[in-house]
């Protein structure tokens, strides 16, 4: 056995130790030693990827060796042992990421033994948390638009944004629906295109109801997936004039005349109307003059002053890609009032009766 004062221990068990003087006097001390592994972790913590202020999983370590494990969290904003700092309370081999801040923490553990045996602690790798606070949509589609058939409809855009402090870019795919029951509208959707524009068809009359989901190429989450608004599209046929009432009228003058009416197919408040008069339309050089404030779907035009006018109206419609309508004349013959050019024979003598 070993002859010295000091002698380096190989296993575990009970050791005894001689000491004798120079007299020849002995003393006997016994040790029980123990020895064990260096703390080692054998399971290393994950990435993980978070919502802003979604619960984040747990992520751990599992070691063994050492006596009485002590385990040490640390934080950190850059991929870096060097600079880290340690986590208050953050001392079991579990640790859940806060998600209150968007950026990226980097986080590693540090086992060591606690009983003063001179173990060498172990430090698992680093792992990063990323806290998004992706998509949100800036600008709603266009929310309603009346469009005439087979006309060109105004554009359903995209407009959206992230948080600058995302760790990293997001990537966002668009994909455009049809739905089938707008109370209700991702059920039953129909698939009608991608892109952050989108033009709706108008080949059939009808009502229809758009939405689109805008979702992240990366990743998957709650704050990674955004849903629009309804954008309703009502598909109406090309304006035409129902109606046109009295085409030709003859009146004295300072006499009432009957107000012209337009009655045009479709919903009456789309229409807007521009009366204007002429005495000579159909001439080598023929004039007409807006009338000011004549703007309605019925005019009464005045009598004061004899002679043959010619009204008509220009209607136009306040939808998309609809064609505008010009009514027909109408035709009013204001005749002067008539007057006793002379008087009867005996008209003097009738008077005195």
């Amino acid at each position: 056995g070993a002859t010295t004062s000091s002698t380096t221990i190989m296993q575990s068990g009970l050791i005894s130790a001689t000491v004798t003087s120079p007299e020849g006097c002995e003393s006997k001390y016994n040790y029980m030693v123990q020895l064990n592994q260096n703390p080692t972790i054998t399971s290393q913590p994950f990435h993980q990827t978070n919502c802003m202020g979604a619960t984040a999983q747990d992520i751990s370590v599992t070691a063994n060796g050492g006596f009485s494990l002590d385990y040490q969290w640390y934080s950190n904003s850059q991929n870096s042992f060097s600079g880290g700092t340690p986590i208050a309370g953050a001392n079991s081999p579990t640790y859940a990421p806060s998600t209150s801040t968007v950026g990226t923490e980097y986080l590693w553990c540090v086992v060591s033994d606690n009983t003063g045996s001179n173990c060498e602690p172990d430090t698992s790798k680093i792992v990063y948390s990323k806290v998004f606070d992706a998509i949100y949509i800036t600008q709603q589609p266009l929310d309603s638009q009346i469009v005439c058939h087979n006309g060109m409809p105004a554009s359903l855009n995209v407009h959206y944004g992230s948080n600058p402090l995302n760790p990293n870019s997001i990537g966002v795919d668009v994909d455009w629906f049809l739905a089938t029951n707008p109370i209700n509208p991702t059920s039953g959707s129909i698939y009608v295109g991608a892109g952050f524009s989108f033009s709706p068809p108008t080949n059939v009359i009808g009502t229809f109801f758009y939405f689109y989901i805008a979702k992240s190429e990366y990743y998957t989450g709650p704050c990674f997936e955004v849903t629009s608004d309804l954008a309703k599209v009502d598909v109406i046929a090309q304006p035409t004039i129902a109606n046109q009432g009295l085409g030709y009228q003859t009146v004295c003058q300072n006499t009432p005349a009957t107000p012209l009416n337009i009655s045009m197919n479709g919903p009456n408040n789309i229409y807007t109307y521009s009366w204007s008069v002429s005495t000579n339309p159909n001439g080598t050089n023929p004039t007409a003059n807006l009338i000011p404030g004549a703007n309605a779907s019925s005019y009464l035009p005045p009598t004061n002053i004899s002679g043959m006018f010619y009204y008509s109206s220009k209607i136009g419609v306040n939808a998309y890609g609809c064609n505008s309508v010009g009514s027909n004349f109408f035709v009013v013959d204001v005749k002067d009032s008539p007057t006793i050019d002379a008087e009867p024979i005996n008209y003097i003598n009738w008077r005195q009766v």
